[in-house]
């Protein structure tokens, strides 16, 4: 689901947290991610699977540095 539709605060901060994480991943291997909209911004709530509670969608417009 869309970041916007989280359950709670808590997991909305955890959420930006990982984002920020994958940010800086990105942009340390030479990628520059200039799409940030809360729509490419998605979290997993699903108990039952969590194997990516977080990502980001949308990487076309990903720029090589």
């Amino acid at each position: 689901m869309p970041i916007y539709k989280v359950s709670s605060w808590a997991v909305l901060f955890i959420a930006l947290k990982g984002y920020i994480v994958g940010y800086k991943s990105l942009y340390e291997v030479g990628f520059f991610y200039k799409n940030i909209l809360v729509n490419n911004l998605i979290i997993n709530e699903d108990n039952n699977n969590l194997l990516l509670p977080l990502f980001l969608i949308d990487l076309d417009l990903v720029i090589k540095e």
